[in-house]
Protein backbone atom coordinates (compact mmCIF):
# COMPACT_ATOMS: atom_id res chain seq x y z
CA UNK A 1 0.00 0.00 0.00
CA UNK A 2 2.45 2.74 0.51
CA UNK A 3 4.77 1.73 -2.02
CA UNK A 4 1.56 2.22 -4.32
CA UNK A 5 1.40 5.90 -2.97
CA UNK A 6 5.19 6.15 -2.99
CA UNK A 7 4.81 5.35 -6.72
CA UNK A 8 1.96 7.65 -7.50
CA UNK A 9 3.50 10.44 -5.47
CA UNK A 10 6.68 10.44 -7.89
CA UNK A 11 4.82 10.03 -10.95
CA UNK A 12 2.90 12.88 -10.17
CA UNK A 13 6.24 14.57 -9.38
CA UNK A 14 7.38 13.73 -13.36
CA UNK A 15 4.14 14.86 -14.83
CA UNK A 16 4.57 18.04 -12.95
CA UNK A 17 8.04 18.61 -13.91
CA UNK A 18 7.44 17.57 -17.31
CA UNK A 19 4.54 20.26 -17.81
CA UNK A 20 6.96 23.17 -15.67
CA UNK A 21 9.87 22.79 -18.03
CA UNK A 22 8.03 21.92 -21.26
CA UNK A 23 6.34 25.97 -21.10
CA UNK A 24 8.71 28.45 -21.45
CA UNK A 25 10.76 28.77 -25.01
CA UNK A 26 13.35 31.78 -26.13
CA UNK A 27 15.31 33.41 -29.05
CA UNK A 28 17.56 35.57 -29.48
CA UNK A 29 19.00 37.57 -32.57
CA UNK A 30 22.67 38.42 -31.96
CA UNK A 31 23.20 42.29 -32.56
CA UNK A 32 26.46 42.11 -30.84
CA UNK A 33 29.45 40.65 -29.41
CA UNK A 34 28.69 37.03 -27.12
CA UNK A 35 30.98 37.28 -24.15
CA UNK A 36 31.06 34.47 -22.07
CA UNK A 37 28.33 32.84 -20.08
CA UNK A 38 26.99 33.61 -16.70
CA UNK A 39 24.73 32.42 -14.13
CA UNK A 40 21.39 33.52 -14.72
CA UNK A 41 20.96 34.85 -11.12
CA UNK A 42 23.35 37.20 -11.88
CA UNK A 43 21.18 38.57 -14.48
CA UNK A 44 19.50 42.23 -13.88
CA UNK A 45 15.98 43.66 -15.02
CA UNK A 46 15.85 46.87 -16.01
CA UNK A 47 13.45 48.65 -16.66
CA UNK A 48 15.50 51.95 -18.29
CA UNK A 49 18.66 51.85 -19.78
CA UNK A 50 21.64 52.28 -17.27
CA UNK A 51 24.50 54.77 -17.78
CA UNK A 52 27.14 52.67 -19.82
CA UNK A 53 25.99 49.36 -21.56
CA UNK A 54 26.59 47.17 -24.59
CA UNK A 55 23.37 45.47 -26.28
CA UNK A 56 24.78 41.72 -27.05
CA UNK A 57 20.79 40.65 -28.52
CA UNK A 58 17.20 41.06 -29.04
CA UNK A 59 15.77 38.43 -26.56
CA UNK A 60 12.45 36.84 -26.82
CA UNK A 61 10.44 34.29 -24.41
CA UNK A 62 7.04 33.14 -24.43
CA UNK A 63 4.66 30.81 -22.30
CA UNK A 64 1.40 29.21 -22.87
CA UNK A 65 0.98 26.74 -20.12
CA UNK A 66 1.30 28.33 -16.72
CA UNK A 67 -1.82 28.27 -14.09
CA UNK A 68 -2.12 31.93 -14.29
CA UNK A 69 -0.71 34.97 -15.92
CA UNK A 70 1.61 35.43 -13.22
CA UNK A 71 2.80 31.83 -13.51
CA UNK A 72 3.51 32.08 -17.09
CA UNK A 73 5.38 35.72 -16.39
CA UNK A 74 7.22 34.00 -13.96
CA UNK A 75 8.59 30.98 -16.44
CA UNK A 76 8.71 33.52 -19.22
CA UNK A 77 11.47 35.70 -16.76
CA UNK A 78 13.29 33.07 -15.65
CA UNK A 79 13.66 31.62 -19.16
CA UNK A 80 14.54 35.22 -20.58
CA UNK A 81 17.27 35.04 -17.89
CA UNK A 82 18.88 32.03 -18.81
CA UNK A 83 18.99 33.00 -22.28
CA UNK A 84 20.32 36.50 -21.44
CA UNK A 85 22.99 34.82 -19.04
CA UNK A 86 24.00 32.34 -21.71
CA UNK A 87 24.63 34.79 -23.90
CA UNK A 88 27.39 36.72 -21.04
CA UNK A 89 25.04 39.51 -21.01
CA UNK A 90 24.10 40.79 -17.40
CA UNK A 91 20.91 42.63 -17.14
CA UNK A 92 17.53 42.43 -19.83
CA UNK A 93 15.44 45.72 -20.55
CA UNK A 94 12.01 44.78 -20.88
CA UNK A 95 10.13 46.04 -24.01
CA UNK A 96 7.20 44.54 -24.21
CA UNK A 97 5.00 42.37 -22.40
CA UNK A 98 2.01 40.39 -24.95
CA UNK A 99 -0.39 38.84 -23.88
CA UNK A 100 -3.28 37.62 -26.01
CA UNK A 101 -5.50 34.75 -26.12
CA UNK A 102 -5.87 32.36 -29.59
CA UNK A 103 -8.46 30.12 -30.21
CA UNK A 104 -7.70 26.61 -31.51
CA UNK A 105 -10.94 25.32 -32.18
CA UNK A 106 -14.39 27.16 -31.53
CA UNK A 107 -14.36 26.74 -27.89
CA UNK A 108 -10.61 26.04 -26.92
CA UNK A 109 -8.88 29.40 -26.24
CA UNK A 110 -5.20 29.69 -25.36
CA UNK A 111 -3.80 32.25 -23.21
CA UNK A 112 -0.12 33.34 -25.44
CA UNK A 113 1.98 34.86 -22.93
CA UNK A 114 5.28 36.55 -24.13
CA UNK A 115 8.29 39.24 -22.92
CA UNK A 116 10.65 40.71 -25.40
CA UNK A 117 13.69 43.07 -24.80
CA UNK A 118 17.43 43.97 -24.90
CA UNK A 119 20.39 41.50 -23.43
CA UNK A 120 22.60 44.20 -22.33
CA UNK A 121 26.20 43.93 -21.18
CA UNK A 122 26.41 46.62 -18.27
CA UNK A 123 29.55 48.81 -17.15
CA UNK A 124 30.08 48.66 -13.45
CA UNK A 125 31.60 52.15 -12.79
CA UNK A 126 34.95 52.11 -11.55
CA UNK A 127 35.35 52.51 -8.20
CA UNK A 128 36.74 55.82 -6.41
CA UNK A 129 39.97 55.79 -4.92
CA UNK A 130 40.24 58.76 -2.82
CA UNK A 131 44.46 60.20 -3.04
Amino acid sequence: MMQRKIVSLIAWMMLAALFVSGCASSSAVMVGTARPPINSRNVRVLAELPPQYEIIALVTASCDMGWTEQDDHDLIMEELKAKTASLGANAILVENIDSRVEYHGAKNPKAKRAISGKALYVYEPEPQTNN
